[in-house]
């Protein structure tokens, strides 16, 4: 809804803060989440559709892990 009224940026602040909540209630680490977000990387690798719209608009990921 935030992304379809033009509101992107606030989109994409939101889903990290659901992210982050769903990290926490789940017991989630930082290692773990890194370990998904390398396999999810590695099957889409190839300039395949999918890694495509894993994209946002400006062609950079919507999620980066950080230290």
């Amino acid at each position: 809804m935030l992304a379809a009224g033009g509101k992107r940026d606030t989109a994409n602040l939101v889903s990290v803060a659901i992210l982050d909540l769903r990290m926490r209630l789940y017991h989630i680490g930082d290692a773990e989440l890194r370990a998904l977000c390398e396999e999810m990387a590695a099957n889409t690798e190839g300039g395949s559709r999918e890694a495509e719209q894993a994209q946002g608009l400006h062609g950079r990921p919507l999620l980066r892990v950080v230290k």
